[in-house]
């Protein structure tokens, strides 16, 4: 399938996938003791299954919810969805999305 929107060029999805969790962040929320140990790079195995470390702002106390479960209950097509029309409390930085 071919896009002319935004595209990662990568030898694989998953290798994609990996470039595009890193260069977003989604780390620094959503993979447990992450924001802890000031972002060392966890194992891989451990990556975005949510955290119990808040994230305190004006907006209250936010935690980052597993997205491996999440994306795992969808398909591809709701999934992009989802990336290009989501909304929730900060950190979550929707518009860089």
């Amino acid at each position: 399938q071919t896009s002319d929107g935004p595209r990662v060029v990568a030898a694989s999805d998953i290798a994609a996938g990996r470039y595009l969790v890193l260069v977003g962040g989604c780390n620094d929320c959503h993979t447990p003791a992450y924001a802890r140990t000031n972002g060392a790079q966890p194992p891989e195995s451990d990556w975005l299954k949510g955290s119990t470390e808040g994230h305190t702002g004006p907006w209250g106390t936010s935690y980052g919810k597993n997205l491996r479960m999440t994306a795992a209950a969808m398909t591809e097509d709701e999934w992009v969805t989802l990336l290009d029309t989501g909304t929730s409390v900060p950190p979550m930085p929707w518009p860089s999305v």
